[in-house]
């Protein structure tokens, strides 16, 4: 990567700087705030295409980060991509 990517987070640009077409993995315990700050960095980055990738996650939550934290702008411009958790009685 030779180009930054502003993501809208200080802490991140500034100590974690992203490049133009990184993936970044951002992998924690449930209820630490994984949504809220991919909810900042999708809103925050000025990008032509965003992609987010929800692996894991209740069919429940995939929906719940796309209508708390995707605006309908954001959404025209999204590909979600989303493998939910399954789960086993």
């Amino acid at each position: 990567m030779d180009t930054p990517l502003d993501v809208g987070v200080r802490a991140i640009n500034g100590l974690l700087t992203v490049g133009k077409g990184q993936r970044i993995g951002l992998m924690a315990g449930s209820g630490v705030g994984k949504s809220v700050l991919m909810g900042m960095i999708t809103q925050n980055t000025e990008a032509d295409v965003i992609v987010v990738g929800l692996i894991g996650e209740r069919g429940r939550e995939v929906r719940e980060f796309i209508e708390r934290n995707l605006t309908e702008e954001m959404r025209r411009k999204a590909i979600i991509i989303a493998a939910p958790a399954t789960s086993h009685h």
